[in-house]
């Protein structure tokens, strides 16, 4: 790609070492960065509401919902947070910092995903990041979890 970026801005391609693969080169590269930035589409507002930024960390997401409620004079994302993280709060326990998890626990992940309902409610949702924990289908793992709460640091 450099290359044939190269020999365009030389003014060379017609050349004949270049003519037969640059054109198809650069398209190419077209075809695959327009395929990505239409997988990429960031989504700002749904419905005609604001939603909160995508971000790196959880609080970083949660800095951006508090802006927004402060910005829009209500609650709403936070309330719709809250109602998640309560319904949350019996699947996990919480250790105290600097306590290490029992044999068999491991620490879960996860990120926050936001969205506006249909009839336009807030919606929160903490989805686990399954790429970074164990499998937990594997019998030996699966054997370690039954019946325990996997723990959430």
């Amino acid at each position: 790609m450099q290359v044939g970026e190269y020999v365009i801005s030389r003014g060379i391609q017609d050349e004949p070492a270049f003519a037969w693969w640059v054109p198809y080169t650069m398209r190419k590269r077209d075809v695959i960065v327009a395929a990505i930035k239409s997988r990429l589409k960031k989504t700002s507002h749904k419905y005609g509401i604001e939603m909160p930024m995508p971000a790196k960390t959880t609080e970083d997401a949660v800095r951006n919902a508090k802006e927004l409620d402060r910005k829009n004079g209500n609650t709403f994302w936070m309330d719709a947070l809250s109602k998640e993280m309560g319904a949350l709060v019996i699947a996990f326990e919480m250790l105290e910092h600097g306590h290490k998890a029992p044999v068999g626990w491991y620490k879960a992940t996860g990120h926050i995903v936001w969205d506006v309902k249909m009839d336009f409610t807030r919606k929160a949702r903490w989805v686990k990041d399954g790429h970074k924990t164990p499998d937990s289908t594997t019998p030996a793992l699966l054997e370690l979890c039954l019946g325990k709460v996997c723990a959430l640091a």
